[in-house]
């Protein structure tokens, strides 16, 4: 759907662009709420493909088919998180427009390479969100459809999406900091002059591997409970 690629991060831009431009906050800050502005936007964007790949499956009443379709979790899975970085990619180049021609804001202005591989921190982040709700659908069916959309503002919540995590109360910051996406966040920000943690970098990505590896279990694991007590029969027709 192109309202989360072109209209929802246009809002998102304007809305806190307009904000900063009123604050004048200075340009340390404004990259750090500009930043967020992206993450949670292409974050958005890549976790709707993965979790809507299981979600229009469970809408038409087809679970049974895909099911029994001789593809494996981790090919379902890997095609749908592909999509969504096509998507998310498409989500970033909107935004990065935006930002540049309206609030005069280069998001690329630390590099190409950095730039980069924050993206790549962010679809990382995009598949393990996904992954979750895709688990809590197989385990919890149609009830759990609300985390498809609330979970993201959850996140921005505990990761610092529009602020550091040091200024959260210590229990916040201790999620804070078992969250991935929050040192991808504090490595992009480094770059803007903003104090980050050491070695965030290879901190996010060792927690992303670890959650993938993790989700990807626990999604085998539901895919057999919704099986044994046919939770897949009651979602099929």
């Amino acid at each position: 759907m192109m309202a989360d690629v072109v209209y929802w991060p246009f809002i998102a831009v304007l809305s806190i662009g307009f904000m900063l431009a009123y604050l004048n906050p200075g340009a340390r800050n404004v990259s750090v709420v500009l930043s967020g502005v992206i993450a949670m936007s292409v974050l958005q964007t890549c976790q709707l493909d993965v979790s809507y790949s299981l979600m229009f499956e469970m809408w038409s009443k087809s679970m049974k088919h895909t099911v029994v379709a001789p593809v494996s979790g981790r090919h379902y899975l890997l095609g749908a998180w592909l999509f969504g970085m096509i998507r998310a990619s498409l989500t970033f180049a909107v935004i990065a427009v935006f930002i540049r021609l309206i609030f005069k804001f280069n998001i690329a202005a630390c590099g190409v390479g950095p730039t980069l591989i924050f993206v790549s921190g962010l679809f990382l982040s995009g598949l393990i969100v996904g992954m979750i709700i895709i688990v809590l659908l197989y385990t919890f069916g149609m009830r759990a459809e609300i985390a498809t959309w609330s979970i993201v503002s959850l996140l921005l919540l505990v990761c610092g999406i529009y602020y550091p995590v040091s200024v959260l109360p210590a229990s916040l910051r201790a999620i804070g900091y078992s969250i991935p996406l929050t040192y991808f966040l504090e490595y992009y920000r480094g770059f803007y002059g903003v104090r980050v943690v050491p070695d965030a970098l290879a901190k996010g990505y060792i927690l992303s591997a670890v959650y993938i590896v993790g989700f990807y279990l626990l999604h085998y694991l539901a895919v057999r409970r919704a099986k044994r007590i046919g939770t897949i029969l009651k979602m099929s027709e």
